[in-house]
């Protein structure tokens, strides 16, 4: 008589395994890596992307934002030293999500001394 394992063969377990918990870390075979990146579509649009994280992947989310609009914020008190900040350089600034791309313009803007240099260098229009 052969003894059944819990979960079937092999590869129903690692289904079952990923359906438990569907993280990237669990998708281990070629089946469930297809699967990874369906959930992973699904998890990003915009009206079920809540439903998806975790406490702690909500945390994540937060303060990436605060660290971004924290990074603007600078870049923008920098520059209004010299007058009106040109409406180009606030949303070039506020369609960056990248907080890195945003760590380097702040770190540009402080060598920078003059807005309009420091727009041209990070490819904003001047209009």
């Amino acid at each position: 008589m052969l003894l059944q394992k819990k979960g079937g063969n092999e590869d129903i377990r690692t289904m079952l395994n990923y359906f438990q918990n569907s993280r990237k870390e669990n998708a281990t075979d070629k089946a469930t890596e297809e699967l990874n990146e369906i959930v992973e579509q699904v998890r990003n649009l915009p009206e079920v992307r809540n439903e998806y994280m975790t406490l702690g992947d909500i945390i994540d989310c937060e303060r990436n934002e605060a660290s971004e609009k924290t990074l603007i914020s600078c870049i923008l008190t920098y520059f209004k030293k010299q007058g009106d900040i040109p409406t180009g350089l606030v949303e070039k600034l506020e369609e960056t999500e990248d907080a890195a791309q945003l760590q380097s313009w702040y770190e540009l803007a402080l060598e920078t001394k003059e807005v309009t240099e420091f727009m041209r260098l990070i490819g904003c229009n001047l209009l």
